[in-house]
């Protein structure tokens, strides 16, 4: 079941993860392709209490047009 939130994914064993892909521009900085968080959870209510958390950290510092 495919979630609203483009930074929510479910691994094969059901487990919710943050996941968002690094924008080629910054990749040389961050020295990743993309920043994948494991959050510990089965349940889609509270990945997205975790998402709620961590989305504004992300959002601050890529630009609007390259987070989606």
């Amino acid at each position: 079941m495919p979630t609203a939130d483009p930074y929510l994914v479910r691994s094969k064993h059901q487990i919710y993860h943050f996941r968002i892909i690094v924008p080629a521009p910054f990749r040389a900085l961050v020295g990743l392709r993309e920043i994948r968080r494991h959050l510990q959870t089965k349940d889609l209510r509270t990945a997205q209490a975790f998402d709620a958390c961590r989305r504004p950290c992300v959002e601050r510092f890529l630009p609007a047009n390259l987070s989606q």
